[in-house]
């Protein structure tokens, strides 16, 4: 079995900055346009093979505990259909993302990288809103747990409650909209 992570140069288990980072490191040292040594065409696709199964979160965990069974022996010697299945699809997949990235020219690819880059960092207000939001449900408990030691009335109290789950829902909501239109606009960026 294919250890993904050994072709991006990183220990198992990475977490997605990490994959990110060292896929536009090798794509861009080993990009045809590039780099014409021997073996680097190959290289470039055995990187971008590994980064499209690990970018996706569903994809990676998949492939985490098939590794860990493969690695551990408990399954190398009877791998179940499915199993393989898993890993053809995989690297079908990655295989025709790196023949698609390397016909594309050197610049081309760099300015899809810099596209990728630039998606991402305008959800950065959103995302220190979020925190801001976050820190202001801690601070609300805290701030319940100290002041129900004291003799306080109850529609302060309530009224404390109702901040701190309107600012929690508030998180949720932030959160979980800009992961689906990061994703979304991604998608259509890239047609994905």
């Amino acid at each position: 079995m294919k250890n993904y992570y050994d072709a991006l140069g990183l220990t198992f288990g990475a977490e997605l900055i990490e994959i990110k980072k060292a896929y536009r490191t090798l794509a861009i040292q080993f990009h045809p346009d590039k780099n014409s040594e021997n073996g680097s065409v190959q290289r470039f696709y055995e990187i971008t093979e590994a980064y499209e199964i690990l970018k996706d979160k569903n994809t990676r965990q998949e492939y985490d505990i098939l590794l860990q069974a493969h690695l551990s022996k408990s399954r190398a010697t009877n791998p179940n259909n499915s199993d393989v299945e898993n890993q053809k699809t995989w690297s079908e997949f990655g295989q025709q993302k790196a023949k698609e990235y390397s016909e594309m020219s050197y610049e081309a690819f760099i300015n899809r990288i810099k596209s990728e880059l630039k998606i991402g960092s305008e959800y950065i207000p959103n995302l220190i809103m979020i925190i801001f939001f976050s820190f202001a449900v801690i601070g609300g408990i805290i701030g319940l747990i100290n002041g129900s030691n004291e003799n306080n009335s109850g529609g302060v109290l309530l009224f404390v409650i109702l901040l701190i789950m309107g600012s929690a829902a508030l998180v949720y909501l932030l959160t979980k909209n800009m992961i689906v239109e990061y994703r979304n606009k991604r998608n259509d960026k890239f047609n994905i």
